[in-house]
């Protein structure tokens, strides 16, 4: 199995109650996550904050902060590898993003074309 296929696995048995990939849920979208993690500086706090968000209670981290103005309900601290972790992101990042909305002539969709 893939390491992708396994972050696939393991999004769905551990974040896909709260989270959506392109869209805001329960849970804030995680399209791209690590990315803007790590351009706030922050990539090795992202680790920490999936297995334990005190970084919020802490004030270590901004990017902790943002999601704390999203939403004030807690993520259970999901007790997972850094390689499981990565697994997760590898996957989150290999979502094609889809358009449920689109405008009848936008050339993202194949009914325009």
């Amino acid at each position: 199995m893939g390491f992708s296929q396994i972050g696939k696995n393991l999004f769905k048995a551990k974040c896909n109650t709260c989270h959506h990939l392109n869209r805001d849920a329960t849970g804030s979208d995680l399209t791209g996550v690590k990315a803007k993690w790590e351009a706030a500086g922050e990539a090795d706090l992202l680790y920490e904050w999936v297995n334990s968000n005190l970084l919020k209670a802490q004030n270590k981290s901004a990017m902790a902060a943002k999601i704390d103005s999203y939403s004030k309900r807690e993520m259970p601290n999901q007790d997972l590898t850094i390689e499981e972790i990565n697994a997760i992101f590898s996957y989150v990042d290999s979502v094609v993003p889809t358009f449920i909305d689109a405008p009848p002539n936008d050339p993202t969709t194949s009914e325009s074309r």
